[in-house]
């Protein structure tokens, strides 16, 4: 499978600045230096900064899966170049994406990448998501809503450490 890099306008770039365009490639945000301002022709996806400025060609769902990669992989985001990065726009991009989805486009992207479960907001999260997700992917059962969590998926989260036998409800615990 080849990962492909995607390009995403940062508008949430301090005020005064002129909002510059950040490069998504394998779950990690690569700041240009100099700072890549608008997209002209074409590019190659070649991960050195070539891709597809998703986001700004109408097309947010692969965007949203590259901010989701990132969103996924870290609580508390650290970039990989730069001290200054704001990534605090990487939720907006996912959340908006995910939300205007249709299911059919939630559960294609589920089967692409199984932690996209993360971003999409809990009240559209079914039972078909969470079986594809955790299905191909056990990590994504930390991102199952509670009223989707059943037995065998707090058995899950207990054994893959995302959750403590304690949280467990005790109708659920094995033996009850």
């Amino acid at each position: 499978m080849t990962i492909q890099s995607t390009l995403i306008r940062n508008y949430f770039a301090p005020q005064g600045l002129e909002p510059e365009l950040l490069l998504l490639h394998g779950g990690q945000v690569h700041v240009p230096v100099p700072a890549l301002g608008d997209v002209c022709g074409e590019f190659v996806d070649d991960g050195q900064g070539g891709g597809i400025a998703c986001a700004a060609s109408g097309q947010p769902l692969p965007a949203a899966r590259e901010a989701a990669k990132v969103l996924a992989r870290w609580k508390v985001y650290e970039p990989e170049f730069g001290d200054k990065t704001d990534a605090q726009w990487l939720p907006s991009i996912a959340h908006t994406a995910f939300n205007e989805a249709s299911e059919a486009e939630l559960l294609e992207e589920l089967y692409a990448n199984p932690l996209v479960l993360s971003q999409i907001p809990g009240r559209r999260i079914t039972a078909a998501m969470v079986d594809v997700a955790v299905g191909a992917d056990s990590n994504a059962v930390a991102h199952v809503p509670k009223r989707l969590m059943t037995a065998a998926l707090y058995a899950l989260a207990v054994r893959t450490h995302h959750k403590h036998e304690s949280r467990v409800p005790p109708a659920l615990r094995k033996g009850a």
